[in-house]
């Protein structure tokens, strides 16, 4: 039996703004389990977006739509795989 996945299996998404100083431990801590990381940055002024790419992620931008419904539901529509786990910046995912 053969098993075919045809999109990645879970999305990790995370909202942000100004998290320079939190975001790779968040972003690093799930890059066994993630297949893709997307983070939505909404107006940063450090390094947020920068320190998410680096850590593989894909950046998206949007002004803070004042809910985060609004931000989640963005998310959603980028998103690929079949799980998602959204986080915040300062969650640190680990195997214990």
């Amino acid at each position: 039996m053969t098993l075919d996945i045809v999109s990645p299996l879970l999305s990790v998404c995370v909202i942000a703004r100004n998290e320079a100083a939190m975001i790779e431990r968040c972003l690093s801590s799930v890059q066994t389990i993630a297949t893709e990381i997307l983070l939505l940055d909404t107006g940063s002024e450090d390094h947020t977006r920068e320190i998410a790419k680096a850590c593989g992620a894909q950046v998206y931008q949007l002004p803070w739509p004042g809910h985060f419904a609004l931000a989640r539901n963005y998310l959603l529509e980028q998103v690929k795989g079949a799980w998602v786990l959204f986080l915040d910046a300062d969650v640190i995912v680990t195997g214990k």
